[in-house]
């Protein structure tokens, strides 16, 4: 099978991007997939979530962004605490690259030329994009081939769909005309209530995308929030919270149940030649 590299993306935070990018790479990964997730977002939350302590990490994805010369993949790559999971982490440096890239070469292929000797180790690899369009963004949507988009289901989310899809127009315009949705999922979806329905329904029926609708949604759950929290280290004085994939913090609970459906659905595209 040819690597698979999504993804993950939605211009609005508090979606549950990150909590799904990991939870599908930690599934892939439990059931015998080599993944290499890249945590692109500034915010670090993917690496926290694994349980890597970004104030530890000697080298991260942002000294490999301005120099993939030196600081290959390798060099970057942290070996997790889960078999066949990988991760290029994030560092608060990263705030920084769309700055330091400003005037470079080639800055909007720097992160396709990192993760290029990369694919021919992995199944699949799964990056975490931060909530804003960005020189980073760009980088990020210029390297993968497909992507996924993390929708709350909820009507300010919705709203923001119109501009997400206009950003992939345009990369795949200008930048990646290989680039093509392939999964919309529907996250923080509330079944006490009937806002989610609806929006699940008006996706349904929106023509841009309903092509894409996973069948499975992932439901609102407290379980997901505190496997954020699992650990607790101290740096330099400062309580530092990390996180465990809700499949190895409580797979019995409604999110890892949930994200092992869709993981089924991911599967089952490469079977049916998605």
């Amino acid at each position: 099978m040819a690597c698979r590299i999504i993804a993950f993306v939605n211009q609005k935070g508090g979606c549950g991007k990150t909590a799904t990018t990991v939870s599908v790479g930690s599934i892939l990964a439990e059931r015998g997939k080599k993944v290499l997730l890249v945590d692109g977002d500034p915010q670090q939350h993917t690496t926290l979530s694994v349980g890597v302590n970004p104030y530890r990490i000697e080298h991260s994805l942002y000294e490999a962004m301005l120099d993939p010369r030196q600081f290959g993949y390798e060099k970057v790559r942290v070996k997790t605490a889960y078999e066949n999971l990988d991760l290029l982490p994030a560092t608060d440096n990263l705030y920084a690259v769309d700055l330091d890239l400003a005037s470079a070469m080639n800055r909007d292929g720097r992160m396709e030329r990192l993760l290029k000797p990369a694919i021919r180790h992995y199944d699949y690899i799964l990056i975490d994009s931060p909530p804003a369009l960005s020189l980073l963004t760009i980088n990020i949507l210029n390297a993968a081939k497909e992507i996924f988009i993390v929708l709350q289901a909820h009507p300010h989310s919705y709203l923001g769909l119109e501009m997400l899809l206009q950003t992939v127009e345009q990369v795949k315009e200008n930048i990646n005309p290989k680039l093509r949705i392939t999964g919309l999922v529907l996250t923080i979806f509330d079944t006490g209530t009937n806002v989610s329905k609806r929006i699940q329904e008006k996706v349904q029926l929106d023509d841009r995308v309903s092509e894409f609708l996973f069948q499975t949604v992932i439901r609102k759950n407290i379980t997901l929030a505190n496997s954020t929290m699992a650990l607790e280290e101290e740096y330099e004085g400062v309580p530092v919270f990390l996180g465990k994939p809700i499949n190895h913090y409580d797979r019995h609970s409604n999110s890892s149940k949930d994200y092992h459906k869709l993981v089924d659905e991911i599967i089952q595209m490469e079977l049916d030649g998605s």
